[in-house]
């Protein structure tokens, strides 16, 4: 019980500092009978006094804009237009856009700048008509809206991010520079686990931190720190790399990259607890295939140092060693129908020191499939995976495969993420404390097994009145019934069919982005030496790669994206570890359910999952949350 009120009070925290940051408004304007619940586009608008201009951009990070509007002026179409290209002008003219956006974080924005005007009551008007309350006055919200997506080969899965544009040079430096993520986990064995991270460019940090323009370079030094620490619990985790990137956009060998890192953990595991320091040393091969399923494949391979230390419970076994390993690992991420896909493999060979123990091999597959199935964005969610191990040799406790709750999301996390470095722990069993699933051994005990497979199912139901588009069917006409253009974007009817919208506009500037890649890497090309129509054919090749899989990801997020969502989730797993093909029992299922949110810059999952099959000793469920924060600009 004081497990979850703690947990209950930072949920709550949480959500209150993204209340307070704007990034969601649930109730927006319409709330109040003083409010005015349309936005307005007819003739009885032109001449009105204007009370306020308001500008929603990302976070409220603007600068100051002189636009042709202003409070205490009459309200003019003409003129509303021309503020909305002042705004859309100011965001593509930020002088932060390319070094943020190209060559820092590898996206591409896509913008269109759209407006409200509502009529006010008479009576709030009586500041900007001062003489009398008799007449009405108009206020004037102008919202540019944003679709970022990834040009880089990598997850295929398009995360959502908020739909607000973002003017770079006004967000606070430490955002720029650091680019923080926060993540809060739960589950019966770690108990509350609380995460950070941080991650920069070292070659473009002093220019960041004195608020210069970062230089455009296709080559980078990334620094990663992540760390977590259980708050009623003894486990921890932490990971530092330092990575050296080379990056070609559009090539087949689009990434090349050499890596150093250094790991601290003690996590539990089975009765016991494990400690391990761990220093790797390796490189990493990003491909894009220009093929139409596979976006991307990730190829990685090293050398791994670890210092293990494992003690159960009452210290009446342990395992100390150094050990040495060789590693490698392969991701493929892809698109098939309306939905995305994921396989990973994962092979170690280790050598442990000391004459009790020997050499051993083992290795991991991993697959997953994701889908959101509807035309709109009230979609039910089906998420599938699909697990196996093995391994050869006398494999130490600490090696050996346990099944539990994962603190990574392997469908959603990045290639480079900490939880996809290393192969899977086991097969993936929520109803259990993370690593407490194995073979209840009569001589020794739970330990783990030599082999596992695993079935997992996520699926979550939409409920209309409690989502957002992420990008509304705002119709760009002015002759739309007001009642099929509310104040509320979340609200907005969709208009009759061959009325363009916002979502029709966002797909159709997939042609303006293609331009601009294109004359990136032409300048690029030209930069490095090379004539310019030899630069403009390589760099049209390129382009065109590049977006033959964007354009999926852009009519995904602009169709069926939502800037929040709340929805009931299902779950199940059905899982097995075994000792050296031994049956030990039965196959374990569980059962569970929760809910799942959306809001922007996070993804929720909460619920209880239950052990439905299962063995004597095995727990009966665990109630498991994950909380994760990202892209915070």
């Amino acid at each position: 019980m004081r497990e979850s009120l703690k947990l209950s009070m930072i949920l709550m925290g949480w959500l209150l500092v993204l209340f307070i940051g704007g990034e969601v408004r649930v109730f927006a304007q319409g709330s109040s009978a003083a409010q005015p619940t349309e936005c307005r586009g007819d003739a009885s608008l032109q001449g009105m006094p204007i009370r306020m201009i308001k500008l929603e951009t990302r976070g409220g990070w603007q600068p100051v804009l002189k636009l042709p509007l202003a409070p205490g002026d009459k309200f003019d179409f003409p003129t509303l237009s021309e503020a909305e290209i002042t705004v859309r002008k100011a965001l593509s003219s930020d002088p932060l856009l390319e070094s943020l956006e190209l060559s820092g974080q590898g996206m591409l924005s896509f913008i269109l700048v759209t407006s409200c005007v509502k009529v006010l009551d008479p009576a709030a008007c009586s500041a900007v008509n001062h003489a009398t309350d008799s007449s009405s006055c108009v206020d004037v919200i102008i919202r540019p809206y944003s679709l970022r997506l990834g040009l880089q080969g990598g997850n295929a899965i398009p995360i959502s991010r908020s739909n607000r544009a973002t003017f770079y040079s006004q967000v606070p430096v430490f955002l720029r520079a650091f680019n923080p993520s926060f993540g809060i986990y739960h589950d019966r064995e770690t108990g509350v686990f609380e995460s950070a991270g941080i991650s920069t460019d070292l070659l473009n940090l002093a220019a960041t931190m004195r608020n210069e323009i970062p230089k455009e370079r296709n080559t980078k030094l990334n620094l990663a720190l992540e760390g977590g620490k259980s708050l009623n619990e003894p486990f921890y985790a932490s990971n530092s790399s330092l990575t050296l990137l080379r990056r070609r956009t559009g090539r087949m060998v689009e990434d090349l990259a050499l890596s150093t890192s250094f790991s601290v953990n003690q996590q539990p595991l089975a009765e016991g607890r494990h400690f391990n320091n761990a220093a790797r040393v390796g490189g990493t091969i990003n491909l894009r295939p220009d093929a139409k399923w596979v976006k991307g494949v990730t190829i990685a391979g090293g050398y791994r140092w670890i210092a293990h230390r494992f003690f159960n419970r009452d210290n009446t076994r342990s395992e100390e060693t150094g050990e040495s390993s060789f590693e490698g690992r392969a991701l493929v991420d892809g698109r098939v129908g309306d939905g995305t896909f994921r396989a990973g493999g994962w092979l170690e060979a280790s050598a442990p020191g000391g004459k009790d123990f020997q050499a051993y091999k083992r290795v991991a597959f991993l697959g997953g499939y994701q889908s959101e199935i509807g035309r709109s964005e009230q979609t039910l969610g089906l998420e599938v995976l699909a697990g196996a191990g093995r391994s050869w040799g006398k494999v130490p406790d600490y090696a050996l495969f346990y099944g539990g709750s994962s603190l990574g999301s392997f469908l959603y996390d990045a290639t480079d993420a900490s939880t996809l470095l290393t192969m899977p722990r086991g097969p993936l069993l929520r109803s259990f404390g993370r690593a407490q699933a194995g073979v209840n051994n009569v001589d020794r005990g739970l330990r783990g097994g030599t082999s596992y497979w695993h079935v997992n199912l996520n699926a979550t139901v939409p409920i209309p009145q409690l989502s957002c588009p992420l990008i509304p069917a705002v119709a760009l006409s002015d002759n739309i019934p007001a009642q099929n253009n509310t104040a509320n974007p979340c609200h907005i009817k969709r208009p009759p069919a061959g009325v363009k919208t916002l979502k029709d506009a966002m797909n159709g500037m997939v042609k303006s982005g293609e331009n601009f890649l294109f004359e990136d890497i032409t300048a690029e090309l030209v930069e490095q030496g090379m004539d310019l129509d030899a630069a403009e054919k390589e760099a049209e090749v390129r382009t065109a790669k590049v977006f033959r899989q964007i354009r999926p990801a852009m009519r995904y997020l602009s169709e069926k994206g939502n800037l929040y969502a709340l929805k009931p989730l299902f779950m199940l797993d059905i899982g097995r570890v075994s000792d050296n093909g031994i049956d030990v029992g039965r196959t374990r299922v569980a059962l569970g359910g929760g809910v799942q949110m959306l809001i922007a810059i996070a993804k929720i999952e909460i619920g209880y999952i239950r052990t439905v099959h299962r063995l004597p000793a095995d727990s009966r469920g665990n109630f498991v949350a994950r909380i994760v924060f990202q892209n915070l600009f």
